[in-house]
């Protein structure tokens, strides 16, 4: 997949710009890779304790990147926007979730990168927020999260403790 979509960026380029997409698909997939196994305990953790769900904005072939990368068995349920129908920030994307999950939003935590589609959805229908972002980004006013974190790997110490 990364390489198919790497080629489909190299059609896109100006005529004699010259990008070895090769290489970047590379880079990406040894980075992708490295930055799961750094992850893979904090979701053996996480999912030891808590039943684990992702909603994301996908293509419709998140489950079986989640396979391909071990990673399927630490979740009860994934929405894939693709499959289901609805993008972040759509609210029923976020219910559907909760509802597979068997939870009240008052009782489950959401941790998303972006502020507009994950933060900001999820604070409004009442779960608490774990914002993964640059310590240093300033969250606006109108949209504290409950939390916020650098690295997955300190999401243990935030949703153990609050």
């Amino acid at each position: 997949m990364i390489e198919t979509q790497a080629r489909l960026l190299e059609s896109m380029l100006p005529d004699g710009a010259e990008v070895d997409f090769q290489a970047v698909a590379d880079r990406f997939h040894h980075d992708a890779v490295r930055t799961i196994e750094r992850n893979v305990h904090v979701l053996s953790r996480l999912a030891g304790h808590y039943r684990l769900g992702i909603v994301s904005n996908f293509t419709g072939n998140l489950s079986c990147c989640l396979a391909e990368l071990g990673l399927t068995n630490y979740f009860h349920t994934v929405t894939d926007s693709a499959v289901f129908g609805a993008s972040k920030p759509a609210p029923e994307i976020f219910y559907a979730t909760l509802t597979a999950l068997d939870v009240e939003p008052q009782t489950a935590w959401f941790v998303g990168d972006n502020l507009d589609a994950d933060i900001r959805p999820a604070r409004t229908l009442g779960l608490a927020t774990c914002w993964l972002t640059d310590p240093a980004r300033a969250a606006p006013d109108d949209c504290a999260p409950t939390a916020r974190i650098a690295s997955l790997t300190e999401l243990p110490e935030v949703v153990c403790t609050v």
